[in-house]
């Protein structure tokens, strides 16, 4: 029961995350949509702006991933530093 209640937080989890990456990377090309006209006009490949919005996207990413690693490694080590600080205050 609990093995199944925690796959089911963390497909949730995993769905709300894509969602927010979708609408950050949404906001991201609506506020680009006048660059995007400009390069098309100018005569880009559609593939190379393709690769423009793909590229920001696989970025955004990337950098919440070492982010979420970042928190993740300080938080290990202050709380075993926290914790052995306090169990030699204990003794």
């Amino acid at each position: 029961m609990g093995a199944a209640l925690l796959a089911v937080f963390g497909g949730l989890a995993l769905v709300l995350a894509i969602i927010g990456v979708y609408g950050v990377l949404s906001y991201s090309v609506n506020q680009q949509t006048r660059e995007i006209g400009i390069r098309m006009a100018m005569g880009a490949q559609p593939g190379r702006v393709l690769q423009l919005v793909v590229g920001q996207g696989m970025r955004l990413a990337v950098r919440a991933c070492f982010s979420a690693l970042a928190r993740r490694v300080l938080r290990c080590a202050f709380s075993k530093a926290y914790s052995s600080a306090s169990a030699r205050t204990t003794r």
